[in-house]
């Protein structure tokens, strides 16, 4: 009844609103974005935002789906560059959903798509993998200190260098346990003590 008087009808209601502007195509958007970027981010993002303009260069931004992105995300998956850290391409996909993230952002506050019509917000970055780091048994960090307090070119110094590394590591990194072991203790003994 309402509606009626207002000239608008339920259908129209549940219905995206058209767009004022036209959406441009990844072909035109992308440069525009990628001048927004940061140095640090156009290092990150930048190859990412090229391999999206070159896959969907004369599609535009509101034709993508989640699945379009979910299958160049596994085709940068497939063709990354393999390095010794390698962890399964999940860290290129990451920066690929983030990149995209980026520019469907830009897209939603340029009023060329709504917030629902994002696709990149709903395909969900891969889980980051526990870290492979880890700190130096007690023995290797005594042995390393060993062979830089006897050898070298300037025993002392070398010793002075590891003792600084190990008193200056922060809390809570596995590291910092060294500090109160058998290894910081040889180290206050050592040659370096000259140097306190």
């Amino acid at each position: 009844m309402l509606l009626s008087r207002l000239g608008v009808t339920p259908q129209q209601l549940l219905e995206e609103p058209a767009p004022d502007v036209p959406v441009p195509t990844f072909a035109e958007y992308v440069p525009t974005v990628t001048a927004t970027l940061s140095d640090g981010s156009r290092r990150v993002c930048g190859p990412y935002l090229k391999r999206v303009e070159r896959a969907w260069a004369d599609r535009s931004l509101n034709t993508i789906t989640p699945t379009d992105i979910r299958g160049l995300a596994q085709r940068i998956r497939v063709d990354r560059v393999v390095r010794r850290s390698d962890r399964g391409g999940s860290g290129a996909v990451e920066h690929f959903i983030g990149a995209l993230r980026y520019l469907y952002k830009r897209a939603v506050d340029d009023t060329y798509i709504t917030e629902l019509q994002n696709p990149a917000m709903k395909v969900p970055k891969p889980r980051r993998k526990p870290s492979t780091r880890r700190g130096l048994p007690d023995e290797q960090i005594a042995e390393l200190v060993k062979v830089a307090s006897e050898t070298g070119d300037d025993p002392a110094l070398d010793a002075l260098m590891l003792r600084f590394h190990i008193e200056t590591t922060p809390a809570g990194s596995p590291a910092a346990a060294a500090r109160t072991s058998s290894t910081a203790k040889s180290m206050r003994s050592s040659r370096c003590s000259t140097y306190q």
